[in-house]
């Protein structure tokens, strides 16, 4: 048998990835990009109800209870909490309150400048 000369593991000399570049790839999302952006818009912390109700009324012509509830369902289990382990908000999950940090402001500022 010949020998191996690659591995598929990465080399134990490699960097861990920053906290950029966690928060791009959790950006990667165009959910996350959007749920962010209304965050920023609000200015302050805001419920995660009245967050999905905005979501469900931007992705329909009028929000439907049941579109609302969905949102709120990926909201609470899937984006606030990556939206979170990324450091780009705050999210209160007792109050149900979700608060964009300083760096989710930066980062979603910087990005639309660059697309510009």
């Amino acid at each position: 048998m010949g020998t191996k000369t690659g591995s598929s593991t990465p080399a134990a000399t490699e960097e861990a990835p920053s906290d950029l570049d966690i928060a791009l790839r959790t950006l990667a999302k165009p959910q996350r990009r959007f749920v962010l952006e209304r965050m920023c818009e609000h200015g302050g912390p805001i419920d995660a109800t009245d967050l999905a109700a905005a979501i469900a009324a931007a992705d329909s012509d009028g929000a439907a209870i049941e579109d609302s509830d969905r949102v709120l369902r990926s909201l609470r289990h899937i984006h606030l909490p990556k939206l979170t382990d990324a450091g780009l908000i705050e999210y209160d999950r007792v109050n149900e309150t979700a608060t964009p940090t300083e760096m989710g402001t930066q980062v979603l500022t910087s990005l639309a400048e660059s697309l510009r």
